[in-house]
């Protein structure tokens, strides 16, 4: 199947109901010390190494086209009159753009970062919808400091972290759906702090993520190409603690 700027770069199963592969995630069996080093295994992206000769096509007819694109999902993102499932994919294409597009849509996608901020507070946003907006804070952070920076300004470490402390529901469906949020929610903080000290240094603070990690590590990780409460708990450094 042809890939295309705005699609998940691997396949992956419906969210919400089984482990998923990556969007723009790493992918093959990186260890904890390339996440530091920021080596990655040859099946990974290589956005940097290939980014000079993206950035060589995205003349400027093209930078305004990807604008664009990402000024209109933008648009359906703040439209409070559609379903949050609606404004939440819309959110996770900004993101995928972002990804794809390097530090020229990133700068784009910024704008619209408040708004999936405060969408994944919603107590209205169901758990696909999360996954959805976890995705897209995800692709913008995914190997970007600048937008790292700008996702910690947004207190993106906080919203994150009240997911680790929601208790599921009594149904099965509902016990596994908040786990998968969960899942992608470490995926994301990963992200987000590989590489960045300060984002270790606000993590540390937080006494039982330690515990959270531990009990969340313990679970079915099956399908994920980590086990990603596992690689947070190395990169914040409470195995030394």
């Amino acid at each position: 199947m042809m890939r295309i700027m705005d699609r998940l770069p691997p396949a992956r199963p419906p969210l919400g109901i089984e482990p998923a592969t990556w969007a723009c995630a790493p992918a093959g069996n990186p260890t904890v010390n390339s996440w530091f080093t920021g080596q990655h295994a040859a099946t990974e992206p290589r956005r940097p190494a290939l980014l000079g000769h993206f950035m060589k096509l995205l003349g400027e007819k093209d930078s305004e086209l990807l604008e664009g694109k990402i000024v209109a999902l933008g648009q359906t993102l703040r439209n409070k009159s559609l379903a949050i499932e609606e404004r939440a994919q819309a959110a996770y294409r900004i993101g995928l753009l972002a990804f794809t597009g390097g530090p020229t849509a990133a700068k784009f996608a910024a704008e619209h970062m408040k708004e999936v901020a405060h969408l994944l507070q919603s107590a209205q946003a169901a758990p696909e919808a999360r996954i959805l907006l976890l995705q897209s804070v995800a692709c913008w952070c995914y190997l970007n400091p600048i937008t790292q920076r700008r996702a910690k300004f947004l207190q993106l470490i906080p919203i994150l972290m009240a997911i680790f402390g929601n208790a599921p529901e009594s149904s099965k469906t509902d016990v596994n759906n908040t786990l998968q949020v969960k899942f992608w929610a470490c995926y994301t903080l990963s992200v987000m702090t590989c590489n960045n000290l300060s984002y270790v240094e606000e993590l540390r603070e937080h006494s039982k993520f330690k515990y959270q990690l531990q009990a969340l590590a313990q679970k079915d990780w099956a399908g994920w190409p980590e086990n990603f409460a596992e690689v947070l708990y190395f990169l914040i450094g409470f195995h030394r603690h």
